[in-house]
């Protein structure tokens, strides 16, 4: 059998880019209304051909060990070879009225029929309407007796699929009176899907004011619950995510009202309702609820919907804020993970994070103190808006963390450790809305054999006389990196840097070169040459790899735009993107590269010979090594309160704890230094708060899915080729 996974398309409209997109997220426009409806019966859909035959606990190990999710958006007319997989793949196409008839003239493309779902009724098509759980088992069993007519080995999920029909998942009444509103609806479907019935529900009205603590109360309970079913389960340990952590931003720069995209819009509003405007849809701090009462002013009974200025502006940020949640659910549902939604407050931070870039690239003397204690008094406005009971929920007892935002989560401090370090943690933008939803739906689970590691191309593009157009070379030449071979290609056009990119076949590519970007009003790019290269234009020109490291400046800035490169890497479909928040100083980067590359060399074939272990994991201890490196060199160099050869024994202690997953490799640190250096833990513990909210490795941070890049052993991978 060579997969039970399911292909899902989204067949969109042939003038989908003529349709434009919504104004705060940027969702295509097409999307309204009806693909709404086909999102959210993908919710319910499976991901995999045998999932509705499964329940309890089978369906829930058979979520959280992989459940493959690979949901495209594609226009109908592009359902050929080149653009689709037409190959043996069981795909389902989903369509609307707009959509179904090119999608019925191009079913012929595929080497199998696919399922044709619509979302009305069309000759040919099934309609979504007459999906029940036994109609769906007999149209995936239709589809894979017709992939096992093209490819014998599929009869073995045939005969799966006929001693497993639908499982009967009726769990009754949940223990507890669910509250639904948008930012329950991830993790209330979740506990659908599985099978409790939710029609004693209550709907959270709007609330007067700031109050969100209803909306906190039922994300808790439903997580709670969500939680208390993952655990114990065998597959555990295979889990991708420990939860969804994720808040509906919009575009970086419409927060300010006052400025050149907001005033032809608003000019013609009064100063009510452009408060209206403001504080419902630019300003919100909770969770998109709020009730306004114009009592007393001249807009007194105004109806916002009616408004000609107001209510397109309302309904689309409406509707983004359900289409968003919905995709939130496909991805909570697929992994059997609870989601907990941020207040919008979270990202109202933006003359914070301003200052902090500043000062990233700072030379006063007082820098590091300075971007120690922004970050210590961002991370605690952030837990302050988040409130405990919700900041609980998101961060205690987790290890594994997918978030969806748009700032930096990784800089959060937790117990006294910023969370990129606490945590295996991977970040999705928020926004663009097009991006996000290809980033969280549309990149499957791939393993790829250690040796796909084993070349590593280096795209390098400074001036001949840049004093730091060597750093990284000299730094990687360092390291024995045994069969890993890293080629270095230099390249001063777009074009030369193009014929790199498709030159090289292997699964990464870090870029060495300069960056720069924008601000909030304008995209980011590389220094290409004299070429200031955005890399969004480079999509189906240049061949994109799986992982993508940027060893260059503000490739994903804190105060800058949706349109980073980070996010242009993402949107052209690398799954996984090594990015940097701000300048980053040259040295270091080399450095922090060369060990990078090091760790894939020498640890990688030692740990993949007895598990598969994922990019994320990778990088994420890495981080956590790196952070021992800045820590430990201030501790030397700066405050001298320990000595060369104790360094090298806390380095190596705390990395072979690290390695082996220890826990509380932290706490053995902190011990550690503390005993070298005669102090008290407390004390240890206050220079820590102080001075380790920021080190240089914090402005590196992992974009896009690396969970579901899985490396395997040479042997193993042979294994399962040989089996398909």
């Amino acid at each position: 059998m060579s997969t039970s996974a399911i292909q899902h398309i989204i067949a969109m409209p042939t003038d989908v880019a003529a349709s434009g997109q919504t104004f705060f997220q940027g969702f295509a426009l097409a999307l309204i209304p009806d693909y709404l409806a086909i999102m959210d019966m993908l919710v319910r859909f499976p991901h995999d051909m045998v999932e509705l035959g499964l329940a309890e606990d089978a369906f829930i190990a058979s979520k959280i060990a992989g459940s493959a999710l690979c949901i495209r958006m594609l226009r109908a007319d592009l359902l050929t070879e080149g653009h689709a997989e037409v190959g043996g793949w069981p795909t389902v196409i989903w369509s609307t009225d707009k959509s179904a008839a090119d999608v019925e003239a191009r079913l012929h493309c595929f080497a199998v029929r696919p399922l044709h779902i619509t979302l009305n009724r069309f000759a040919g098509a099934v309609s979504l309407a007459d999906l029940s759980a036994d109609a769906i088992y007999g149209h995936l069993l239709a589809l894979a007796e017709r992939t096992a007519a093209h490819d014998s080995s599929f009869q073995i999920l045939v005969e799966l699929m006929k001693t497993c029909p639908p499982a009967n998942r009726e769990q009754g009444r949940l223990p507890f009176v669910p509250k639904l509103h948008n930012c329950t609806k991830p993790s209330a479907a979740v506990l659908r899907l599985y099978g409790y019935n939710l029609d004693n529900s209550e709907v959270i009205e709007p609330t007067l004011g700031l109050g969100i603590e209803a909306h906190i109360d039922a994300i808790v309970e439903f997580s709670e619950m969500i939680d208390q079913l993952r655990q114990g389960l065998e597959v555990y340990a295979l889990r991708k995510n420990d939860a969804i952590i994720f808040c509906a931003s919009i575009y970086a720069l419409l927060y300010k009202i006052d400025n050149k995209i907001w005033n032809p819009i608003l000019r013609n509003l009064d100063r009510d309702k452009r408060n209206f405007v403001k504080a419902l849809l630019v300003r919100s701090r909770g969770y998109g609820n709020g009730h306004i009462t114009f009592a007393g002013t001249k807009v007194e009974g105004f109806n916002p919907y009616t408004d000609p200025v107001v209510g397109p502006l309302l309904k689309h940020r409406q509707f983004e804020q359900r289409f968003f949640s919905t995709v939130i659910a496909v991805l909570a549902a697929n992994q059997f993970v609870p989601a907990l939604r941020m207040p919008d407050a979270v990202m109202l931070h933006h003359d914070r994070l301003s200052e902090i870039y500043s000062l990233v690239s700072s030379n006063k003397p007082t820098r590091l103190a300075e971007l120690n204690r922004h970050l210590a008094e961002y991370s605690g406005e952030i837990r302050s808006e988040v409130g405990e009971k919700l900041w609980k929920a998101m961060f205690d007892g987790r290890e594994r963390l997918l978030t969806i935002c748009d700032f930096p989560i990784e800089w959060l401090s937790i117990d006294g450790l910023p969370a990129m370090f606490r945590y295996e943690m991977s970040r999705i933008p928020s926004t663009p809305g097009n991006v996000a939803v290809q980033v969280a739906l549309a990149h499957p689970r791939i393993t790829v054999p250690k040796m796909a590691l084993d070349h590593i191309l280096v795209i390098r593009s400074f001036a001949p006389d840049d004093p730091i157009r060597s750093d990284l070379e000299l730094a990687v030449a360092k390291y024995d990196l045994g069969e890993m071979k890293v080629e270095i290609v230099d390249v001063s056009t777009r074009d030369e840097l193009i014929d790199a990119m498709n030159a090289h076949q292997g699964v990464m590519v870090i870029f060495d070169c300069h960056g720069n970007h924008g601000g909030k009003t304008q995209p980011a790019w590389l220094q290409i040459g004299k070429e200031k290269v955005d890399v969004w234009d480079l999509k189906h020109v240049a061949r994109m790899t799986h992982i993508v490291v940027l060893a260059a400046c503000s490739t994903h800035p804190v105060d800058g735009s949706h349109a980073s490169v980070a996010n242009g890497f993402l949107a052209n479909g690398v799954q996984s993107v090594l990015g940097t928040y701000a300048p980053v100083d040259s040295r270091h980067t080399a450095i922090f590269v060369g060990r990078l590359l090091y760790r894939v060399a020498a640890y990688l074939p030692l740990i993949s010979k007895n598990r598969p272990v994922s990019w994320r994991e990778i990088v994420g201890s890495f981080f956590r090594m790196s952070y021992v490196t800045d820590v430990l060199q201030d501790l030397l160099e700066v405050r001298k309160v320990i000595n060369e050869t104790q360094y090298r024994k806390l380095h190596y202690e705390a990395n072979m704890a690290i390695n082996g997953r220890a826990p509380d490799w932290l706490e053995k640190l902190q011990q550690g230094v503390a005993d070298f250096a005669a102090m008290e833990p407390s004390d240890v513990s206050k220079i820590w708060a102080a001075c380790y909210q920021f080190v240089e490795t914090m402005l590196f941070a992992q974009f896009g899915q690396p969970e579901n890049i899985f490396i395997v052993s040479n042997d193993s991978y042979s294994e399962v080729e040989s089996d398909e």
